[in-house]
């Protein structure tokens, strides 16, 4: 989980691969299902008074809790040069209606949304969606690829399955995995850039979008936010964190990253400036397998959840869609895996504003030790703090 120090609020974490969680064996839906609001977007007026930044010249607006967005609440912190500037309560709408529209055309809730229009497709029959919606799916294909499977975002039937077999309390045969994995895979993901078209070569395939689809709407918030004048802000949607600017000069917003074996405890402290930053972990939702946390991930070339690994994934990217989507894959491929994923980004250079991609990964060991790994740009630089006092080993 990411939570801004500068905010005090605390969010739900992104659970990562379809949006599922798994507890006692069952699977619930974590994306809840919200309703996007036909009628205009408005951020309470008495919520956005405008804090001086001493010595800044300029004011602090905040708006937190506002929900349910994709399932989770959104804050939004964003700095204009005036008091009672009349900007900030229509950059603050103006935000709250990209994340709220984005959701209204990815929801898997919704009948009418592109998304679940797109599962009705009879085998090579193509659907054209937004831009932004195809920019998801995009991605999401790219990580499948780069990942070698371990990110997929047609993993839906698996999901499915899981519900069903959960409300009869009992794990999936290897018959029905075997079954719903036949359904299972990005490389009959048909894209066409040019049209904006989505089509798939096998039947009864389906995409979910929960990997990125916060990542994302964090993405279009942040920047609805600087396009109606703000001079910098921060935006947390459900745990992903997108900022640009300071929010003073020389300070950087602060981004506090939770143990993943004590979530009231940060173990880490991360400052973004222009860039984006995600977690993905097992430590609020799980179930026990063979005395072990199982993750609420499943790995989509096994259809099964993870256990052990990597049990935390902290992804720095100059994209919040980016960094929500990688820490989904990382955590599926483990740290040594993860590591070369992320080091193919790094190479790259940065997407965004010249950010480079950067990794923490805490790994738990089959005897309950936790070690970090860290990327190239974070080794040496960031504390990460792994000791609980007067706690057990973890299990």
């Amino acid at each position: 989980m990411t939570v801004s120090r500068d905010t005090r609020v605390n969010f739900a974490l992104t659970f990562g691969l379809a949006g599922i969680g798994v507890v006692l064996g069952l699977v619930i839906p974590v994306m809840c299902r919200s309703r996007p609001s036909e009628q205009p977007v408005k951020a309470p007026s008495d919520q956005l008074a405008g804090e001086a930044l001493e010595g800044a010249g300029g004011y602090l607006y905040r708006l937190a809790g506002y929900g349910p967005v994709m399932g989770s609440d959104v804050s939004l912190s964003a700095v204009f040069p005036n008091q009672r500037d009349p900007r900030a309560k229509a950059a603050f709408e103006k935000a709250l209606a990209a994340a709220l529209g984005l959701e209204k055309r990815i929801t898997k809730y919704e009948p009418e949304s592109e998304v679940r229009r797109a599962w009705g497709l009879a085998p090579g029959q193509s659907f054209q969606v937004s831009e932004d919606t195809f920019r998801a799916i995009e991605l999401s294909k790219e990580l499948w690829s780069r990942s070698g499977g371990a990110f997929d975002c047609t993993v839906q039937p698996l999901i499915e399955l899981y519900k069903y077999t959960g409300k009869e309390e009992r794990p999936p045969t290897d018959r029905e995995l075997a079954e719903a994995r036949a359904r299972v895979g990005s490389e009959a993901l048909i894209l066409d850039r040019e049209k904006r078209t989505v089509a798939f070569a096998a039947a009864g395939m389906k995409i979910d979008l929960g990997a990125v689809g916060q990542g994302l709407g964090t993405d279009l918030a942040c920047g609805a936010l600087r396009e109606a004048g703000a001079t910098s802000a921060l935006v947390e949607l459900g745990g992903e964190v997108r900022a640009f600017g300071r929010k003073l000069p020389g300070k950087p917003w602060s981004v506090a990253i939770v143990h993943p074996r004590a979530p009231g405890r940060t173990m880490a402290t991360v400052e973004l400036d222009g860039n984006a930053v995600s977690t993905s972990g097992d430590y609020q939702k799980f179930f026990k397998s063979g005395g072990r946390r199982a993750s609420h991930l499943l790995d989509p070339r096994t259809g099964k959840p993870l256990v052990g690994g990597a049990v935390s994934v902290t992804i720095i990217a100059p994209e919040c869609i980016l960094a929500d989507g990688l820490a989904t894959a990382v955590s599926v491929l483990g740290p040594a895996e993860g590591l070369k994923l992320v080091e193919s980004y790094r190479a790259e250079g940065g997407r965004a504003e010249g950010k480079t991609v950067e990794a923490l990964i805490i790994e738990e060991t089959a005897d309950g030790k936790l070690v970090p790994h860290f990327s190239p740009g974070l080794a040496g630089k960031l504390k990460v703090e792994l000791e609980v006092p007067g706690a057990a080993p973890a299990k």
